[in-house]
């Protein structure tokens, strides 16, 4: 057994394939990744309701594994069902061939006031024991996790691990390989996870950085062999050690932090991620949360509708009182149902396509246009051909959750 759930979980569904299809057909499959093929055939609902709640990118023996749309799971907050599962699927890459972790980021963490972990009350109650307290600066871009993994250059985005397919992974390859003091400080610590933030002038976000400041920043490292995630106090002396870029970390408290993120302007500072004796939470500044959303209204339901969709949710939710946080929690919940029942859907259409054994694209074009709904017909056709299937474009807010008064 691993200490991590989701390396434990996935090879739990490996082992339940071995021992009802034997190895054989382990890895050769039509489908989008290895997991999928497994779990498809096993057909056990809790793995399939697993699997639904996960983005998957497999890129060689690898796999990426990422959570997608939060709601509750079997009356439990999201990220505490399956033993915590989720909360360390926020792009771990697992090696499913040999069994192994290649990638671990940070476990997930939660805005202050998100939930009732991280409530005000509960944090002061933390900061008033904790030994270790950091603010660091957060930054406002893209992560991306690297470590030397069997002698070679290892690297993954939120959702992507292969570098053909994502501009945003190759640029943080090219970075680090054109680098050589990044590439020593991979090196020298194979059982080491570092995790960057990459500042790009073709990844914009809110906050205005320099020329100067573009790059790729350290801002973490966690241990692949027993999930330590590091403190920022040692995060800086690699940073120092090696001459790389990384994050700045404040001599500041809580209410000093609370004070400056009422006030600061959102395009200089996102806000700070606070570590707490190891558990960390992140506070971003007002002006900063209304940027990041274009100052709108979430009573406005195409916009909610397309806060969830670009997976903003999280960064909003902590700034919403009641009632108005349990209106559009149900309906977030509406919406991951809606595309759960599209998926669902859809694959079975995909497993009837397999089935025919077309060898020319042309003939499954035939058969999908022949025998599918029109409302499915796309999503249908893009799965088959290996594009993202994304149930909720063109999706209008109405049809979900009926007409706004």
């Amino acid at each position: 057994m691993s200490w991590n759930v989701a390396l434990n979980k996935l090879v739990e569904i490996k082992n339940a394939y071995i021992d009802r299809f034997g190895e054989e057909t382990l890895y050769t499959h039509d489908c989008r990744t290895c997991l999928d093929h497994w779990v498809e055939k096993l057909d056990v609902q809790e793995y399939k309701d697993i699997l639904w709640d996960l983005h998957k990118n497999e890129c060689g023996d690898l796999i990426l594994l990422r959570y997608r749309l939060p709601h509750p799971i079997g009356g439990k907050d999201f990220y505490k069902a399956y033993d915590g599962l989720m909360m360390e699927c926020r792009s771990v890459v697992i090696d499913f061939r040999n069994e192994r972790l290649a990638l671990v980021p940070f476990r997930k963490f939660r805005n202050l006031n998100e939930c009732a972990d991280t409530s005000e009350e509960n944090i002061r109650g933390r900061l008033r024991d904790a030994k270790i307290v950091e603010f660091a600066d957060k930054m406002d871009g893209s992560m991306q996790s690297a470590r030397f993994y069997d002698g070679r250059l290892v690297m993954s985005g939120s959702r992507s691990l292969d570098r053909e397919r994502s501009f945003r992974l190759d640029n943080g390859y090219r970075f680090i390989e054109t680098h050589e003091n990044y590439l020593s400080m991979l090196r020298e610590s194979p059982d080491l996870t570092f995790i960057f933030e990459y500042i790009s002038d073709d990844d914009p976000h809110v906050v205005d950085y320099s020329e100067a400041e573009k790059g790729l920043y350290l801002i973490g490292i966690r241990d692949v062999t027993d999930g330590r995630e590091f403190h920022y106090c040692e995060i800086l002396d690699f940073a120092k050690r090696y001459d790389v870029m990384t994050m700045v970390v404040s001599n500041t408290d809580i209410d000093g932090a609370l004070d400056l993120l009422s006030t600061v302007d959102g395009k200089k500072k996102e806000g700070f991620v606070v570590n707490i004796d190891g558990f960390r939470i992140k506070m971003k500044s007002e002006e900063y949360v209304a940027l990041n959303t274009a100052i709108w209204s979430l009573l406005d339901d195409n916009v909610l509708l397309n806060t969830i969709r670009a997976d903003l949710l999280d960064d909003v939710i902590p700034k919403i009182n009641e009632p108005m946080r349990s209106d559009v929690l149900r309906k977030a919940e509406i919406v991951a149902t809606f595309v759960k029942e599209k998926e669902t859907a859809v694959m079975e259409y995909m497993t009837q396509l397999k089935e025919k054994g077309f060898s020319e694209k042309r003939d499954a074009m035939i058969w999908i246009s022949e025998n599918v709904p029109e409302e499915l017909a796309p999503y249908v056709r893009n799965d088959y051909l290996g594009k993202e299937v994304d149930f909720l474009k063109n999706v209008r807010a109405e049809d979900l959750f009926g007409p706004q008064m």
